[in-house]
């Protein structure tokens, strides 16, 4: 069972606090893939100068764009996209290695994360910037799912490719490759001699070694009700922090709101009580998907699913007043509430209310004894 706290307000976006002491901290920072990036570093390299580390970033960054935008069409994923039925289109590792995970995920997550969602996508047109918007009939939903599912892609390792089992077939993995690209960079960064790090790319984190200041690095969970506070502190070693929300980007029609987040089971956004989840991994990627697919299974199955992975998540329900954060058993302790003024966690407020009953029967025993024995020697 997932432990709970109780917060004054849900968070849906992190954004970095950590504030790093000394002259050797340099702040590096850029727009790449459609959102923007900043990277801390505590520490300098004898192998790399900054300058040229900066560099390093940049042309990474572009690389993967260039892999997986589906605004380009003459990027990877558009061109297997648009690859005829049963062809095998060889592509490049960090496309394979990125779709190979897509299918594990999918089955692990009982199909609430599904890389052939990209029609249901075109579909509903969530990002459309037109006032006309409406939401598409329940039968063109329908027929739509008919042109889904992870297990009409095949991979292949020698040469690495991947092919479709039906033309209509397309994929969308802009739910992995933030945290595909977080990693990269890690990875970057350690082999060019720079080991104490955070790299932030779309409210997304990985963190190598300490900040300078303190071990490892700290970073902060916002509270979408208002940007400007915190509810909660994570600190990161060598790990990534990844948060999927649902409140941010909607659309509205007909008086009701439409999440961006698809449930590609059901082919319709989301619409549950769960605000955003965060999600703690060594790897980005993984973190990066699994905060998709727990949001999308929900509170109920989006728990249970963590528990039994085994995955350090948590879960902001914004329908509470005050909104209540349920936390995974494997991240107990990862993700501690800031309690500000008249805003204590119930849960604290229980364990302190247990340590006061426990001393006070403690008090009463002790009591008890002295007089048993004052009586004893009386007699």
């Amino acid at each position: 069972m997932s432990r709970l706290i109780f917060a004054a307000s849900s968070f849906l976006l992190v954004s970095s606090i950590s504030t790093v002491c000394g002259s050797e901290l340099e702040i590096l920072s850029g727009r790449a893939m459609g959102t923007s990036y900043t990277l801390k570093l505590a520490s300098r390299s004898e192998m790399t100068s900054i300058e040229a580390m900066s560099q390093v970033v940049k042309d990474e960054l572009e690389r993967i764009e260039a892999i997986f935008s589906l605004y380009r069409a003459e990027s990877e994923i558009s061109r297997w996209n648009a690859a005829p039925e049963l062809d095998w289109v060889e592509v490049s590792e960090d496309f394979y290695a990125v779709t190979k995970f897509a299918i594990e995920l999918s089955q692990q997550s009982q199909g609430a994360f599904d890389p052939t969602i990209r029609p249901l996508i075109e579909l509903w047109k969530l990002n459309s910037l037109s006032t006309a918007w409406h939401p598409p009939t329940m039968e063109a939903i329908r027929e739509t799912r008919k042109q889904m599912g992870a297990e009409l892609i095949e991979l292949q390792t020698t040469p690495l490719a991947i092919r479709k089992r039906s033309a209509s077939i397309k994929m969308d993995l802009n739910a992995l490759v933030e945290g595909w690209a977080i990693e990269r960079i890690v990875s970057l960064l350690l082999s060019h001699g720079f080991e104490n790090a955070l790299f932030e790319l779309g409210g997304e984190f990985g963190a190598i070694g300490d900040s300078g200041e303190r071990s490892g690095w700290c970073v902060g969970l916002e509270d979408p009700k208002n940007r400007e506070n915190l509810i909660s502190k994570v600190t990161l070693r060598r790990e990534a922090l990844c948060t999927s929300g649902s409140t941010k980007q909607w659309r509205e029609h007909g008086g009701r709101r439409y999440s961006h987040i698809i449930d590609p089971r059901t082919g319709y956004p989301i619409d549950h009580d769960v605000a955003s989840v965060s999600l703690l991994h060594t790897n980005a990627m993984v973190a990066d998907g699994w905060s998709t697919a727990l949001l999308v299974l929900g509170p109920k199955d989006g728990e249970l699913v963590a528990e039994t992975v085994g995955l350090a998540a948590s879960f902001v329900i914004a329908t509470q007043q005050p909104s209540q954060m349920n936390v995974s058993r494997k991240g107990e302790g990862r993700f501690p509430l800031i309690r500000d003024e008249g805003n204590v966690s119930k849960t604290f407020v229980s364990r302190f209310t247990a340590i006061v009953i426990g001393l006070l029967l403690l008090a009463f025993v002790l009591i008890a004894l002295r007089w048993q024995h004052r009586l004893q020697s009386t007699l």
